[in-house]
């Protein structure tokens, strides 16, 4: 039997699909779990000095309290913006 060039056309582009689908997999998984680390760092507190409790719980109230005004603020443009 022999294959037409548009079957093997469509065999190459998903062959190169498969590989690029393969590569970007990785690439998306670390930058992820980087940025979650990263996260999870700086409302920690962990990115201050050790030596400093006081500076280290400030900002961990304040992160905490930017988060919560975050949402509240979301919330408020939502009902303005949809009623």
């Amino acid at each position: 039997m022999v294959k037409k060039p548009i079957d093997e056309n469509k065999e190459e582009a998903e062959r190169i699909l498969r590989q690029v689908d393969r590569e970007s997999a990785g690439v998306v998984d670390s930058h992820m779990s980087t940025s979650v680390e990263k996260m999870k760092k700086h409302f920690s507190g962990a990115d201050n000095p050790e030596d400093d409790h006081v500076e280290i719980w400030g900002k961990r109230i304040g992160r905490f309290l930017s988060v919560i005004f975050a949402i509240y603020l979301v919330y408020t443009l939502y009902n303005f913006f949809m009623r």
